[in-house]
């Protein structure tokens, strides 16, 4: 009596375990992504912050990490002050960026509306932890405007970077 028992405990394991077997190859991305939804930034930018329109800053972006990844720094003169990274999962855009000051941020969008691609997210500071978003309006084929905003104690959005960049190159030299 107690062996159909332990029989069907054993096909029950191994129905599971080719359960997940299956599941994790059909969830495994291909280690290339489909990059059509950002296509548009790769290449090399010249950035300005509309409050300070003399001080720039270069953007540059490419395909990276085994064509996984599309790969931004931004650099200011010679001193690159930040990293970016963005993926594509599951017909969502992921952007993760790091910068020199040491804050982290972490956003993502469902992809372009119009002529807009909405970002919302969080960044981490040595200060802490706070909600952000950014609006990134595609002006033409080589230019657009990027909207940070972050939620204040308050819970109103409040602009802190309001950048204009304009295209200098359709490809990057990572």
């Amino acid at each position: 009596m107690k062996f159909p028992h332990f029989l069907l405990l054993i096909v029950l394991i191994g129905l599971l375990g080719l359960s997940f077997v299956q599941t994790t190859q059909a969830n495994e991305a291909p280690a290339k992504s489909n990059f059509r939804e950002v296509e548009f930034f790769k290449g090399t930018w010249e950035c300005s912050i509309q409050t300070s329109p003399n001080d720039k800053f270069r953007w540059s972006v490419t395909e990276g990490l085994n064509d996984a990844w599309l790969v931004g720094f931004v650099q200011v003169g010679k001193n690159k002050v930040s990293n970016d990274f963005w993926r594509l999962v599951e017909n969502r855009i992921e952007r993760f960026a790091f910068t020199g000051d040491s804050t982290f941020v972490r956003v993502a969008s469902n992809g372009w509306e119009a002529n807009q691609l909405k970002f919302a997210g969080s960044a981490n500071q040595k200060t802490g932890e706070f909600q952000v978003r950014q609006t990134i309006t595609r002006n033409s084929d080589r230019e657009f405007r990027a909207l940070w905003e972050r939620m204040g104690k308050d819970q109103q959005w409040t602009p802190f970077s309001d950048e204009r960049c304009i295209k200098l190159s359709d490809r990057s030299k990572a």
